[in-house]
């Protein structure tokens, strides 16, 4: 389709357009297949499918413009739009090449006849540019004959493009998937992880790959490793941020922003120019971009490798603010952990909805005074419950009376904040933290008052939202990720708790306190 970016907008290369009307034949084949397949399937390998808008999109990413043979790879290919989208866009080529071998993983057999059908259009569009077209779909396990056949793969058997939506699945620690990928030094916790890192392994060298997958591995622990594979072994070309996680893939419930990113498989290039693009939704309409180093992509310093994706000269002037404060949690001699009490393990009779005089304060998410920034309890019509039975077996999970900023691991898809914290006071007994909220101590203990009113303050400021928003793209906030930012030094923090007493200040307030106490005056 020749598709460009021309002043932030899609256009369409007019010297491209074939008398196939492609898109509405691939387009006929989705509509016809969502009416003919089971729900349960696509639960069970958990994978959505990709539009056509968004496929042309991603095919037009591919720097590769001059081969005489292209061997493209699809790995779980659903209904094939992808592979067929980057079909299209190689027959728009002014130099297309006279062969195109297309080969494509697919495990859900009740896919296998669309699968086809979008082929035999593949077919059709390469006879009509003079293009030798060949297709062969491998009913495998894609991870299981890649880690099977990799070891052993010859030149000729690699490719020179990929083109992925994976599935989104875990990858369980005692699953046999899990087993396979060690074995070729993959550590990850995803299919969309380990499709994307076997990926990289079956392409030639300067081999391109171009996938569509959740933000999640752009932060956290659990991705580190695959981050460190994307690092040491592309030059990452491209990245473009869907900012609205329900209308990318229409009519599914996906919780978690998505990506699509390209790379190709060399040695990298730290100064290499890594080009930023953003959309609200899948129809790619309206395109906003920005340009950065790669090695302001992922800092060279950082050992997470987290990459920060900054969509404006906004958020490279939070990005410069935030890097510019004092300290690290070290520096403030506090620590953070994630709340140590999950519910469903504990016994039944050692949770209860109404506190008594033998329990101690258990504190949810459901507990924060809604945009007041304190822990409201014990509350009425709890949902889960409200006090905890201390026992022998779960002292050691109880922390001393004390006060402490608490913040939301999940925050709602409706809720406009990503980083949501709150003040716990202390009550004059010991306090219970459930799994879903991480808390601030001072080595396992409470923190002065006044220090965690600032806290508190700066956690709520739309600098610290927006700027989380440049590494984090789901609504999950790990302990992980709030070790890592910086933070205003002591006496600022302090400062910043003396200005309120009762709820928290409005967000405008907040964001002047913040931007007037860290900024603009001195210690």
């Amino acid at each position: 389709m020749g598709l460009l970016i021309q002043g932030g907008e899609m256009v369409f290369n007019a010297e491209a357009i074939h008398p196939i009307d492609f898109s509405k034949l691939i387009t006929n084949i989705m509509t016809s297949t969502r009416t003919r397949i089971k729900d349960n399937n696509k639960e069970a390998f958990e994978q959505f499918f990709t539009d056509v808008p968004t496929a042309l999109f991603m095919a037009g990413l591919f720097k590769t413009r001059r081969k005489k043979n292209i061997r493209i790879l699809d790995a779980g290919a659903g209904m094939g739009v992808l592979g067929a989208a980057v079909v299209q866009e190689i027959c728009s080529w002014k130099q297309p090449p006279t062969e195109i071998e297309l080969i494509a993983y697919e495990i859900d057999i009740e896919l296998i006849p669309s699968l086809q059908e979008t082929y035999s259009v593949c077919h059709e569009l390469c006879s009509e540019c003079g293009i030798r077209f060949s297709s062969q779909i491998i009913q495998e396990n894609f991870i299981h004959q890649s880690v099977s056949l990799l070891p052993l793969v010859k030149k000729s058997d690699q490719f020179d493009l990929a083109i992925l939506n994976p599935p989104y699945k875990k990858v369980s620690n005692d699953s046999l998937e899990n087993k396979l990928l060690l074995s070729m030094g993959i550590d990850v916790s995803n299919y969309y992880a380990a499709f994307v890192s076997l990926v990289l392994r079956w392409l030639v060298p300067k081999g391109e790959f171009v996938a569509i997958t959740p933000r999640s591995f752009c932060n956290g622990q659990y991705f580190k490793n695959f981050r460190k594979d994307l690092i040491n072994n592309t030059v990452i070309n491209h990245f473009h941020l869907f900012e609205s996680r329900s209308k990318v893939f229409t009519g599914e419930d996906v919780l978690q922003e998505s990506v699509i990113y390209h790379a190709i498989r060399q040695r990298p290039r730290p100064n290499s120019l890594v080009t930023l693009t953003f959309s609200e939704n899948h129809n790619i309409s309206e395109i906003q971009t920005n340009q950065v180093t790669f090695n302001e992509l992922v800092l060279p310093d950082d050992p997470l490798s987290i990459f920060r994706i900054v969509k404006d000269n906004d958020d490279n002037e939070i990005k410069t603010r935030m890097e510019s404060l004092p300290s690290k949690l070290t520096d403030l001699k506090i620590s953070l952990s994630t709340g140590p009490i999950v519910d469903f393990r504990e016994p039944k009779d050692s949770l209860f909805k109404e506190h008594t005089y033998d329990t101690v304060p258990l504190i949810y998410p459901e507990h924060f005074s809604q945009g007041q920034g304190y822990v409201r309890w014990p509350r009425l019509n709890v949902k889960k419950y409200n006090a905890l039975l201390p026992t022998e077996k779960n002292a050691s999970r109880l922390r001393p009376d004390g006060n402490y900023v608490v913040v939301k691991r999940m925050t709602s898809k409706e809720e406009p904040r990503r980083v949501v914290a709150a003040l716990y006071e202390k009550r004059n007994t010991l306090v219970a933290f459930e799994n879903k909220i991480n808390f601030y101590h001072n080595n396992g203990a409470g923190l002065d008052l006044i220090f965690a009113k600032g806290l508190s303050i700066y956690l709520n400021s739309t600098l610290v939202d927006r700027y989380f928003r440049q590494f984090s793209g789901n609504t999950q906030v790990n302990a992980t990720d709030l070790r890592m930012i910086r933070y205003p030094s002591y006496i600022q923090l302090c400062r910043l708790g003396s200005t309120y007493d009762g709820q928290l200040p409005n967000q405008q307030v907040i964001d002047q306190l913040v931007d007037e106490i860290c900024f603009h005056t001195n210690e």
